[in-house]
């Protein structure tokens, strides 16, 4: 947590630090910051808060979840961040995060407005089936419970319940029993 603490202020007080919203200032802060330092990161530069920090249309929200860094990703969405912005592929937050695994950022994510139906462009694959596919039952049921819809299909066709048919079958009953409808 101190070195943390060090390196956040030591980026914030440095030259390169001071330019506000460089893109690799950013990337470094946000995997590495503690809520506070992204804070007055933040205030001090104004910047956008949902510019994109690669090739890839990666938000500062992005590169905080990609870190796991829970307490940064708490501190953009408080700044203001927008849950819901995507890249070219039409990956928001949300996708991330499941993909991810983070069950935590997940419901901060959802917390602030997250779309829990939110599909990429090309495979039309809801963030649903990508917690299906990544073995998340518990992200699975929460997403259920936050209104995700099990009725969803992609571009060809299925929905989420195909997708536990993808799985290993030592894990397909845990998943049906998680999607299984009231």
């Amino acid at each position: 947590m101190t070195t943390k603490l060090v390196l956040a202020t030591t980026l914030l007080l440095s030259q390169y630090a001071l330019a506000a919203c460089d893109k690799n200032d950013w990337q470094q802060l946000i995997r590495q910051a503690t809520a506070p330092a992204v804070a007055t990161y933040v205030q001090q530069h104004h910047c956008d808060i949902d510019q994109d920090l690669d090739n890839i249309s990666k938000t500062p929200l992005v590169y905080a979840i990609d870190a796991r860094n829970r307490a940064a990703v708490q501190a953009l969405l408080q700044a203001g961040a927008d849950p819901n912005v995507d890249g070219y592929d039409g990956k928001t937050p949300l996708f991330y995060a499941v993909t991810a695994k983070e069950l935590g950022i997940v419901q901060d994510l959802i917390a602030k407005g997250a779309d829990v139906n939110a599909s990429t462009r090309t495979s039309e694959i809801t963030v649903l089936m990508a917690a299906v596919l990544g073995s998340s039952p518990a992200i699975a049921a929460y997403l259920v419970a936050h209104g995700a819809s099990l009725d969803e299909q992609d571009k060809y066709g299925q929905k989420p319940l195909n997708y536990v048919g993808k799985l290993p079958a030592q894990r397909r009953a845990a998943m049906y029993a998680t999607l299984k409808k009231p």
